[in-house]
């Protein structure tokens, strides 16, 4: 009795470990399908990072450091678990694409979690986790050593915010040849160089504000010290603190407050401090929540200096800023 009885569990043992992960219909194993209502296009830009070893140590390559350029993420969620993977280089306009599959990992009534595992048919195996925001369609992309950043879903023919971002960018472009031709037919030759040192100064500090926003909203504490010099004025021209005594700051805020959503609003304002230090003055809309309780959105003035170091755009003071609007 005693034997039959144990083989009885064991038997009820298996059964409840296969049912909860798959379930057996003609001899065929169907795992759980992301949801119609989630497929589709979802675009977004990863910014420029330094590649990182397994033990998180900066790769380098005949003593300098390997960096990865900023790069156009286009996923495409596909039925049965299929997924799409384009991916362009954004600095010389290099494509490279993937196909793979999908496994959904955890899912609740807020976010999806879901793997990709992905090939370009030859040596590049990359598997990227995408968490997928249930309420607006928006999902964070994080990759093994890689910074995280944002995705937005896009309808069906493409179009979505990031295609508008592309946009926008090949219009600034186009203004800036225009400009520069102008330069050239009138040998303004100094012209036209301050032109194109201007417009990839700007386009640095764009990326650099949208990989700070983005790593902030997913408590990425990695990528936000990525984006600081080694020591930084602190709100103060005499007090320069290290990283160090960054990452307490923020280990502070982000174990206070659990959620945070921070928006840039409208262009960056440059100054020129001379010794290659900018002066960025730029206007964010964000709010937070702790616990039950959520904050009110809050509009305020931002002010940073940056500066390139070791050809890489970095901040180097943190300035404050004033509130503009509470509402």
């Amino acid at each position: 009795m005693k034997n039959i009885f144990n083989l009885v569990l064991n038997f009820l043992f298996f059964l409840l470990l296969f049912t909860s992960c798959s379930k057996k219909t003609d001899d065929k194993i169907i795992e759980i399908q992301l949801s119609k209502e989630y497929l589709g296009m979802y675009n977004g830009i990863q910014p420029r990072y330094i590649l990182k070893n397994q033990f998180g140590d900066d790769m380098l390559v005949n003593g300098i450091k390997f960096t990865v350029p900023t790069s156009d993420f286009k996923f495409i969620l596909k039925e049965n678990g299929k997924v799409s993977l384009q991916q362009t280089n954004l600095e010389d306009n290099g494509k490279t694409n993937y196909e793979g599959t999908t496994k959904i990992i955890s899912e609740d009534s807020k976010e999806i979690k879901l793997e990709c595992s992905l090939s370009d048919g030859k040596t590049s195996n990359p598997k990227y986790t995408l968490l997928i925001n249930k309420s607006n369609k928006t999902a964070i992309c994080t990759g093994t050593n890689e910074p995280k950043f944002k995705l937005d879903k896009t309808s069906d023919d493409g179009e979505g915010a990031f295609n508008q971002t592309i946009k926008n960018k090949k219009k600034r472009l186009e203004t800036l040849i225009n400009q520069v031709n102008n330069a050239y037919n009138k040998q303004n030759y100094d012209d036209a160089l301050l032109l194109v040192k201007e417009f990839v100064l700007l386009e640095d500090i764009n990326n650099l504000a949208n990989s700070l926003v983005v790593s902030l909203n997913s408590k990425d504490v990695f990528t936000i010290l990525d984006c600081l010099a080694d020591e930084v004025n602190y709100f103060n021209e005499n007090y320069v603190v290290d990283k160090d005594a960054i990452l307490q700051d923020i280990n502070r805020l982000f174990d206070y407050y659990n959620k945070i959503n921070i928006t840039l609003i409208g262009n960056p304002i440059v100054y020129d401090l001379g010794y290659g230090v900018k002066q960025v003055k730029h206007n964010i809309r964000y709010s937070v929540s702790r616990g039950n309780k959520k904050g009110k959105n809050v509009e305020v003035e931002c002010i940073v200096s940056v500066k390139y170091i070791n050809d890489e755009l970095k901040i180097v003071a943190v300035s404050g800023g004033s509130q503009t609007t509470n509402y």
